[in-house]
């Protein structure tokens, strides 16, 4: 019999967005963990295990999609969000 566990810890530091603009930081925490027994093994993988909103991507520029006579060009933030908690079930077998 064999098993294997693991933790992962990711930080993702405030980035720097166009016009003084800054992206949140966020944490992330996932694990994973396997146990085999001969030729098959049964494993579980979770990510982002605090189930966190953020944004995977963040960008800042100009958008203006309406029709106002004179349209702004204040620079709006637009994201990208990161995935939610995911688990992963895995069943493996070595032939």
């Amino acid at each position: 019999m064999r098993s294997r566990f693991g933790v992962g810890f990711t930080y993702l530091s405030s980035r720097p967005l166009p016009y003084g603009q800054h992206a949140d930081p966020v944490t992330l925490l996932d694990a994973s963990a396997a146990v085999g027994w001969r030729f098959v093994e049964l494993g579980l993988e979770a990510w982002n295990l605090a189930d966190r909103r953020y944004a995977a991507s963040e960008f800042s520029f100009v958008s203006n999609w309406g029709r106002p006579e004179i349209p702004s060009l204040l620079p709006a933030r637009h994201l990208a969000a990161g995935p939610p908690r995911t688990l992963l079930f895995t069943l493996t077998v070595s032939l």
